[in-house]
């Protein structure tokens, strides 16, 4: 049974992503850092369903929360063969108003925790010549948005 990891997993793309990864048999983890209720939730449904999903708590701005989230997934599930980095924050501020603060938790959810997590889980996939590695990204990417240049510049 292939396992995937789904970080922002409980609420929205990422609720919809582990529901599509259970329905094709596939093992999920599902990553949350506030919406307990909603990985409960959809963790219960889907197991009534037959699935197998276990959810993880964790801060994705933490410096080693990366591995220690891997760590916990393989000692439940086993090795991640799917990495789907969904988790995002999206917050509202002009640069002139941006805190050096906000700027960051941005990037460190944004770009620095999707990097940390690649690295985190690209040995085992290299080990077993069989791997795939999602990353979600947005429109603004591309197009810039108004008061969200710190979104926009880790999206892209």
């Amino acid at each position: 049974m292939k396992v995937a990891l789904v970080t922002g997993g409980a609420t929205g793309i990422g609720a919809a992503t582990v529901e599509a990864l259970a329905a094709e048999g596939i093992a999920v983890a599902i990553q949350y850092s506030s919406s307990k209720v909603q990985a409960e939730g959809l963790a219960s449904k889907l197991k009534l369903a037959g699935s197998k999903v276990e959810i993880f708590q964790s801060d994705l701005t933490k410096p080693d929360s990366a591995n220690t989230l891997v760590s916990e997934v393989k000692k439940s599930l086993g090795v991640i063969d799917i990495l789907i980095n969904n988790a995002g924050l999206l917050s509202d501020a002009s640069i002139i108003q941006m805190s050096d603060q906000l700027w960051d938790e941005a990037i460190n959810i944004n770009l620095t925790a999707s990097f940390k997590l690649m690295r985190a889980c690209a040995p085992d996939m290299v080990a077993k010549k069989w791997g795939r590695i999602i990353n979600i990204s947005s429109q603004v990417a591309l197009t810039g948005s108004a008061n969200h240049a710190h979104y926009s510049a880790a999206k892209a």
